[in-house]
């Protein structure tokens, strides 16, 4: 699937199995990219290009991907892009990096870890769709 040249991971099929989520590397800093199918070429990036993404988890509805990103930080906090609306939603203002997120089986929480005194930990948070308002995605 991956051309030579490419430094891809962390793959993921929607619940649908209609789309790839999956981590590309380019420049030095891993982005989330969304593929239809498993056509890697006309894969879209999503989120800043100036951070680092990684971590990607499909809502169960196919509607929308949640990843760790340190977009407007130096700590990873917890973004959600929602392919409908093709907009960007933070979802947290950590200072702590919040990372490998997954999504209930229903899509009402969210789980997530972090580093806490040394040791990583486990939490979890609420979800909403209608908790943060969209903004236009960086491409």
């Amino acid at each position: 699937l991956s051309a030579k040249e490419s430094n891809e991971s962390q793959p993921l099929f929607s619940p649908n199995g209609k789309n790839l989520a999956f981590a590309r590397t380019v420049d030095g800093r891993s982005q989330i990219y969304i593929a239809t199918g498993i056509d890697l070429k006309s894969a879209k990036a999503i989120g800043d290009a100036k951070s680092v993404s990684r971590d990607p988890a499909w809502h169960p509805s196919n509607e929308a991907i949640l990843f760790s990103s340190n977009s407007g930080g130096r700590v990873f906090n917890l973004f959600i892009y929602d392919i409908k609306l093709d907009c960007l939603i933070r979802l947290t203002k950590s200072e702590s990096n919040l990372m490998e997120p997954a999504f209930s089986p229903d899509g009402r929480n969210i789980v997530f870890s972090t580093e806490v005194s040394g040791s990583k930990h486990l939490f979890m948070m609420d979800f909403s769709r209608d908790q943060a308002s969209c903004s236009k995605s960086a491409e």
